[in-house]
């Protein structure tokens, strides 16, 4: 994937989360306070989930789960979103760790899907 391309992925997904956002009628201060609400912190939060809505960066510091949570945002949209962040969901990735034998199967399921 190209740098524009992530770009655009990256300016969509701030997008989508801001939508959700308004739609919850909150202001990235309360989304703040509802973060900090489930015990998560840091400086410079506020600044950040602006960043993350304009796509100025990816969400490595506010963790789409975390997002997820405090937008009431069903799996099926979070797993878009870590789509679009060009992220594998921790559920799915802890399971391929701990499974190894299957990932044969997995990439044969990746290469029928490609033909």
């Amino acid at each position: 994937m190209s740098s524009a391309e992530r770009d655009a992925r990256m300016i969509q997904l701030g997008r989508l989360i801001g939508q959700r956002r308004a739609l919850a009628g909150l202001s990235v201060r309360q989304l703040a306070a509802r973060l900090r609400e489930q015990g998560r912190s840091w400086c410079g939060m506020e600044r950040d989930l602006e960043d993350v809505e304009a796509g100025r960066h990816a969400t490595t510091r506010v963790p789409l789960a975390h997002l997820a949570t405090a937008l009431g945002v069903d799996q099926i949209e979070l797993d878009t979103w870590y789509a679009l962040a060009s992220t594998t969901p921790p559920d799915i990735a802890s399971w391929l760790e701990q499974h190894p034998e299957w990932w044969d199967h997995v990439r044969s399921i990746f290469t029928r899907s490609e033909a």
